[in-house]
Protein backbone atom coordinates (compact mmCIF):
# COMPACT_ATOMS: atom_id res chain seq x y z
CA UNK A 1 0.00 0.00 0.00
CA UNK A 2 1.72 3.19 -1.20
CA UNK A 3 0.91 6.76 -0.19
CA UNK A 4 -0.14 8.78 -3.22
CA UNK A 5 -0.57 12.44 -4.00
CA UNK A 6 1.67 14.42 -4.71
CA UNK A 7 28.05 30.21 -0.63
CA UNK A 8 31.18 28.37 -1.38
CA UNK A 9 32.78 28.71 -4.74
CA UNK A 10 32.14 25.61 -6.79
CA UNK A 11 35.13 24.05 -8.45
CA UNK A 12 34.89 22.89 -12.04
CA UNK A 13 37.01 20.01 -13.29
CA UNK A 14 39.31 22.54 -14.95
CA UNK A 15 40.00 24.48 -11.74
CA UNK A 16 43.48 23.95 -10.38
CA UNK A 17 43.87 23.86 -6.62
CA UNK A 18 46.98 25.67 -5.42
CA UNK A 19 48.52 24.17 -2.27
CA UNK A 20 48.79 26.48 0.72
CA UNK A 21 52.40 25.43 1.49
CA UNK A 22 53.37 27.67 4.43
CA UNK A 23 50.48 30.09 3.98
CA UNK A 24 47.83 30.71 6.56
CA UNK A 25 45.60 27.75 7.13
CA UNK A 26 42.01 27.67 5.87
CA UNK A 27 42.74 29.70 2.74
CA UNK A 28 41.02 28.46 -0.39
CA UNK A 29 42.87 28.99 -3.68
CA UNK A 30 41.64 28.23 -7.17
CA UNK A 31 42.45 29.30 -10.72
CA UNK A 32 39.64 30.61 -12.92
CA UNK A 33 39.17 32.15 -16.35
CA UNK A 34 36.82 35.01 -15.46
CA UNK A 35 38.31 38.35 -14.52
CA UNK A 36 37.32 40.00 -11.19
CA UNK A 37 33.80 41.34 -11.37
CA UNK A 38 34.30 44.56 -9.41
CA UNK A 39 37.82 45.98 -9.55
CA UNK A 40 41.28 45.45 -11.06
CA UNK A 41 44.54 47.12 -10.16
CA UNK A 42 47.27 47.00 -12.82
CA UNK A 43 50.82 47.89 -11.80
CA UNK A 44 53.18 48.57 -14.71
CA UNK A 45 56.40 48.74 -12.71
CA UNK A 46 56.21 46.49 -9.69
CA UNK A 47 59.92 46.76 -8.82
CA UNK A 48 59.70 50.56 -8.82
CA UNK A 49 56.69 50.38 -6.48
CA UNK A 50 58.58 48.05 -4.15
CA UNK A 51 61.49 50.44 -3.95
CA UNK A 52 59.40 53.57 -3.41
CA UNK A 53 57.11 52.26 -0.67
CA UNK A 54 60.09 51.20 1.45
CA UNK A 55 60.72 54.92 2.01
CA UNK A 56 57.16 55.52 3.21
CA UNK A 57 56.08 55.41 6.89
CA UNK A 58 53.59 52.70 5.94
CA UNK A 59 55.05 50.59 3.10
CA UNK A 60 51.85 50.08 1.11
CA UNK A 61 49.92 51.31 -1.91
CA UNK A 62 46.22 52.12 -1.68
CA UNK A 63 44.06 52.03 -4.78
CA UNK A 64 41.35 54.49 -5.73
CA UNK A 65 37.93 53.90 -4.22
CA UNK A 66 35.38 51.76 -6.01
CA UNK A 67 31.69 51.36 -5.25
CA UNK A 68 29.99 48.02 -4.59
CA UNK A 69 26.71 47.35 -2.76
CA UNK A 70 26.25 50.97 -1.75
CA UNK A 71 29.66 51.24 -0.03
CA UNK A 72 33.08 52.57 -1.00
CA UNK A 73 36.02 50.16 -1.00
CA UNK A 74 39.70 50.18 -1.87
CA UNK A 75 42.60 47.76 -2.12
CA UNK A 76 45.59 48.03 0.17
CA UNK A 77 48.72 46.38 -1.30
CA UNK A 78 51.99 45.69 0.54
CA UNK A 79 54.42 44.80 -2.29
CA UNK A 80 57.15 43.83 0.22
CA UNK A 81 54.78 42.14 2.63
CA UNK A 82 53.01 43.32 5.76
CA UNK A 83 55.67 42.65 8.40
CA UNK A 84 53.36 43.56 11.29
CA UNK A 85 51.02 40.69 10.34
CA UNK A 86 53.55 37.97 9.57
CA UNK A 87 53.75 38.90 5.88
CA UNK A 88 57.53 38.99 5.45
CA UNK A 89 58.51 37.30 2.20
CA UNK A 90 54.98 37.55 0.80
CA UNK A 91 52.76 39.96 -1.06
CA UNK A 92 50.04 41.19 1.29
CA UNK A 93 46.69 42.38 -0.05
CA UNK A 94 43.65 43.65 1.84
CA UNK A 95 40.14 44.87 1.09
CA UNK A 96 39.38 48.10 2.94
CA UNK A 97 36.00 49.64 3.75
CA UNK A 98 36.85 53.20 2.69
CA UNK A 99 34.01 54.98 4.49
CA UNK A 100 34.35 53.28 7.86
CA UNK A 101 34.03 56.58 9.74
CA UNK A 102 30.55 57.11 8.31
CA UNK A 103 29.15 53.90 9.76
CA UNK A 104 26.87 54.43 12.77
CA UNK A 105 28.22 53.10 16.06
CA UNK A 106 27.68 49.36 16.25
CA UNK A 107 26.79 49.03 12.56
CA UNK A 108 28.58 46.54 10.36
CA UNK A 109 28.76 45.47 6.73
CA UNK A 110 28.73 41.73 5.99
CA UNK A 111 30.44 40.71 2.76
CA UNK A 112 31.70 37.74 0.85
CA UNK A 113 34.92 38.82 -0.85
CA UNK A 114 37.68 37.35 -3.01
CA UNK A 115 41.07 38.74 -3.99
CA UNK A 116 42.83 38.00 -7.28
CA UNK A 117 46.25 37.83 -8.94
CA UNK A 118 46.46 37.50 -12.73
CA UNK A 119 48.65 34.75 -14.20
CA UNK A 120 49.93 35.83 -17.64
CA UNK A 121 51.22 32.41 -18.58
CA UNK A 122 47.90 30.63 -18.10
CA UNK A 123 45.65 33.63 -18.88
CA UNK A 124 43.81 32.89 -15.64
CA UNK A 125 43.33 34.47 -12.25
CA UNK A 126 44.45 33.03 -8.95
CA UNK A 127 41.48 33.48 -6.60
CA UNK A 128 42.18 33.65 -2.86
CA UNK A 129 39.44 33.58 -0.26
CA UNK A 130 39.09 32.66 3.37
CA UNK A 131 37.70 29.15 3.64
CA UNK A 132 37.14 29.23 7.40
CA UNK A 133 35.26 32.53 7.49
CA UNK A 134 33.26 32.67 4.28
CA UNK A 135 31.75 36.06 5.15
CA UNK A 136 33.73 39.01 6.50
CA UNK A 137 32.40 41.55 9.01
CA UNK A 138 33.50 45.15 8.40
CA UNK A 139 32.86 47.88 10.95
CA UNK A 140 34.45 51.02 12.40
CA UNK A 141 36.97 48.91 14.33
CA UNK A 142 37.64 46.17 11.82
CA UNK A 143 37.55 47.97 8.45
CA UNK A 144 40.26 45.96 6.69
CA UNK A 145 40.35 42.27 5.78
CA UNK A 146 42.50 40.21 3.50
CA UNK A 147 45.64 38.10 3.36
CA UNK A 148 49.04 38.97 4.76
CA UNK A 149 50.45 35.97 2.88
CA UNK A 150 48.58 36.31 -0.40
CA UNK A 151 51.45 34.98 -2.54
CA UNK A 152 55.06 34.06 -1.87
CA UNK A 153 57.32 36.83 -3.27
CA UNK A 154 59.86 34.41 -4.71
CA UNK A 155 57.08 32.59 -6.55
CA UNK A 156 55.54 35.86 -7.69
CA UNK A 157 58.84 37.14 -9.13
CA UNK A 158 59.78 33.85 -10.79
CA UNK A 159 59.22 34.39 -14.52
CA UNK A 160 58.16 30.77 -14.90
CA UNK A 161 55.25 31.29 -12.51
CA UNK A 162 53.60 33.80 -14.82
CA UNK A 163 52.42 36.38 -12.28
CA UNK A 164 54.94 39.10 -13.15
CA UNK A 165 55.60 39.82 -16.84
CA UNK A 166 57.82 42.68 -17.97
CA UNK A 167 57.57 44.00 -14.41
CA UNK A 168 53.78 44.28 -14.82
CA UNK A 169 51.11 42.57 -12.70
CA UNK A 170 47.37 42.73 -12.07
CA UNK A 171 45.43 42.36 -8.83
CA UNK A 172 41.68 42.39 -8.36
CA UNK A 173 38.70 42.08 -6.05
CA UNK A 174 35.12 40.90 -5.89
CA UNK A 175 32.88 42.14 -3.11
CA UNK A 176 29.37 40.80 -2.47
CA UNK A 177 27.52 42.74 0.22
CA UNK A 178 25.09 40.61 2.20
CA UNK A 179 21.86 42.46 2.87
CA UNK A 180 20.46 41.44 6.26
CA UNK A 181 16.67 41.73 6.05
CA UNK A 182 15.96 40.11 9.42
CA UNK A 183 13.10 38.27 7.78
CA UNK A 184 12.48 34.66 8.67
CA UNK A 185 10.02 31.90 9.26
CA UNK A 186 9.14 29.73 12.22
CA UNK A 187 7.97 26.18 11.62
CA UNK A 188 6.20 24.35 14.44
CA UNK A 189 3.91 21.35 14.82
CA UNK A 190 0.56 21.14 16.55
CA UNK A 191 -0.87 17.86 17.73
CA UNK A 192 -4.57 17.72 16.96
CA UNK A 193 -6.88 17.14 19.94
CA UNK A 194 -8.70 13.81 19.76
CA UNK A 195 -12.17 15.28 20.13
CA UNK A 196 -12.13 17.21 16.84
CA UNK A 197 -9.54 15.41 14.76
CA UNK A 198 -11.30 12.07 14.29
CA UNK A 199 -14.12 11.78 11.74
CA UNK A 200 -16.33 8.70 11.31
CA UNK A 201 -18.27 8.10 8.12
CA UNK A 202 -20.90 5.36 7.82
CA UNK A 203 -21.81 4.45 4.23
CA UNK A 204 -25.05 2.51 3.78
CA UNK A 205 -25.94 0.45 0.69
CA UNK A 206 -22.25 0.33 -0.13
CA UNK A 207 -22.53 -2.41 -2.77
CA UNK A 208 -25.20 -0.44 -4.67
CA UNK A 209 -23.01 2.64 -5.06
CA UNK A 210 -22.71 3.44 -8.79
CA UNK A 211 -20.54 6.58 -8.62
CA UNK A 212 -16.82 6.35 -9.39
CA UNK A 213 -16.07 8.11 -6.11
CA UNK A 214 -17.98 9.49 -3.13
CA UNK A 215 -17.12 12.23 -0.65
CA UNK A 216 -17.95 12.52 3.01
CA UNK A 217 -19.34 15.53 4.81
CA UNK A 218 -16.81 18.24 5.59
CA UNK A 219 -15.14 18.24 9.01
CA UNK A 220 -12.76 20.73 10.62
CA UNK A 221 -9.38 20.09 12.20
CA UNK A 222 -6.18 22.09 12.64
CA UNK A 223 -7.83 25.26 11.35
CA UNK A 224 -8.73 23.67 7.99
CA UNK A 225 -11.68 21.91 6.41
CA UNK A 226 -11.35 18.31 5.28
CA UNK A 227 -13.32 15.46 3.78
CA UNK A 228 -12.76 11.79 3.00
CA UNK A 229 -12.94 10.52 -0.56
CA UNK A 230 -13.21 6.86 -1.48
CA UNK A 231 -13.52 4.92 -4.71
CA UNK A 232 -15.84 1.93 -4.06
CA UNK A 233 -14.64 0.13 -7.19
CA UNK A 234 -11.12 1.54 -7.09
CA UNK A 235 -9.37 4.48 -8.66
CA UNK A 236 -9.14 4.38 -12.46
CA UNK A 237 -5.59 3.03 -12.26
CA UNK A 238 -6.68 0.01 -10.17
CA UNK A 239 -10.36 -0.17 -11.02
CA UNK A 240 -11.93 -3.52 -10.24
CA UNK A 241 -9.02 -4.72 -8.11
CA UNK A 242 -8.47 -2.35 -5.17
CA UNK A 243 -10.42 -0.04 -2.89
CA UNK A 244 -8.95 3.54 -2.96
CA UNK A 245 -9.14 5.91 0.00
CA UNK A 246 -7.99 9.57 0.29
CA UNK A 247 -7.92 12.55 2.63
CA UNK A 248 -8.86 15.83 0.90
CA UNK A 249 -8.19 19.41 1.94
CA UNK A 250 -11.49 21.11 1.10
CA UNK A 251 -10.38 24.74 1.62
CA UNK A 252 -7.20 24.40 -0.47
CA UNK A 253 -8.25 27.27 -2.75
CA UNK A 254 -7.97 29.63 0.23
CA UNK A 255 -4.24 28.99 0.54
CA UNK A 256 -1.73 31.51 -0.72
CA UNK A 257 0.37 30.55 -3.77
CA UNK A 258 3.26 28.30 -2.70
CA UNK A 259 1.79 28.00 0.82
CA UNK A 260 1.92 24.45 2.13
CA UNK A 261 1.78 22.62 5.42
CA UNK A 262 2.69 19.13 6.55
CA UNK A 263 0.00 16.85 7.93
CA UNK A 264 0.35 13.49 9.63
CA UNK A 265 -2.89 11.55 9.30
CA UNK A 266 -4.48 8.14 9.47
CA UNK A 267 -7.25 6.60 7.35
CA UNK A 268 -9.14 3.54 8.57
CA UNK A 269 -11.84 1.06 7.56
CA UNK A 270 -13.50 -0.59 10.56
CA UNK A 271 -13.85 -4.34 10.93
CA UNK A 272 -17.36 -4.48 12.35
CA UNK A 273 -16.99 -8.06 13.58
CA UNK A 274 -13.79 -7.61 15.58
CA UNK A 275 -13.77 -3.81 16.10
CA UNK A 276 -10.27 -3.81 14.59
CA UNK A 277 -9.24 -1.63 11.65
CA UNK A 278 -7.52 -1.72 8.32
CA UNK A 279 -5.23 1.30 8.71
CA UNK A 280 -3.13 3.55 6.54
CA UNK A 281 -0.87 6.11 8.25
CA UNK A 282 1.09 8.69 6.31
CA UNK A 283 2.21 12.31 5.92
CA UNK A 284 1.83 14.79 3.10
CA UNK A 285 2.53 18.40 2.18
CA UNK A 286 -0.91 19.85 1.47
CA UNK A 287 -1.20 22.93 -0.75
CA UNK A 288 -3.49 24.54 -3.32
CA UNK A 289 -2.00 22.29 -5.99
CA UNK A 290 -1.67 19.15 -3.82
CA UNK A 291 -4.93 18.94 -1.87
CA UNK A 292 -5.25 15.15 -1.67
CA UNK A 293 -3.22 12.33 -0.16
CA UNK A 294 -4.07 8.71 0.45
CA UNK A 295 -3.82 5.24 -1.05
CA UNK A 296 -4.81 3.93 -4.44
CA UNK A 297 -4.32 0.35 -3.21
CA UNK A 298 -5.81 0.72 0.25
CA UNK A 299 -7.36 -2.79 0.29
CA UNK A 300 -8.08 -5.52 -2.28
CA UNK A 301 -11.73 -5.38 -3.35
CA UNK A 302 -12.13 -9.12 -3.03
CA UNK A 303 -11.12 -8.86 0.62
CA UNK A 304 -13.24 -5.78 1.32
CA UNK A 305 -16.42 -7.20 -0.24
CA UNK A 306 -16.13 -10.60 1.46
CA UNK A 307 -18.80 -10.28 4.19
CA UNK A 308 -17.01 -12.89 6.30
CA UNK A 309 -14.06 -10.51 6.70
CA UNK A 310 -16.24 -8.02 8.56
CA UNK A 311 -15.55 -4.77 6.67
CA UNK A 312 -18.91 -4.60 4.88
CA UNK A 313 -21.70 -5.80 7.18
CA UNK A 314 -25.38 -5.52 6.19
CA UNK A 315 -24.10 -3.56 3.19
CA UNK A 316 -22.68 -0.92 5.52
CA UNK A 317 -19.04 0.28 5.53
CA UNK A 318 -17.54 2.42 8.29
CA UNK A 319 -14.61 4.64 7.26
CA UNK A 320 -12.63 6.97 9.50
CA UNK A 321 -10.10 9.72 9.07
CA UNK A 322 -7.96 11.37 11.72
CA UNK A 323 -5.61 14.37 11.63
CA UNK A 324 -2.77 13.58 14.03
CA UNK A 325 -0.28 16.41 13.56
CA UNK A 326 -0.24 19.65 11.57
CA UNK A 327 2.64 22.00 10.83
CA UNK A 328 2.24 25.75 11.14
CA UNK A 329 4.51 28.37 9.65
CA UNK A 330 4.71 31.99 10.75
CA UNK A 331 6.78 34.79 9.27
CA UNK A 332 8.84 36.69 11.77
Amino acid sequence: MQLAGLGIMKRSRKDKIIPNSNEELETLRVMRNQRPAHYTLKIESFSQLQEMVTRCPVPKYESANFSVGGYEWRLSLYPNGDSKRNGNGYISLYLVLAEESNLPFGAEVIVLFRLFVYNHSHDKYLVVQDASETMGRFNAVKHERGFSQLLDLSTFKDAASGYLRKDSCIFGAEVFVIECTDKGERLSFVRSPVYNSNFTWSIKNFSREKRDYIKSDVFSSGGHKWCLTLYPKGHISVKGTSFSFFLNLEDHLNLMPRQKFLVKFELRVKNQLTSCYRRGAGSGWFSSTSPSYGWVNFMPLCYLNDSSKGFVVKDNLVAEGQILLTSTSKHC
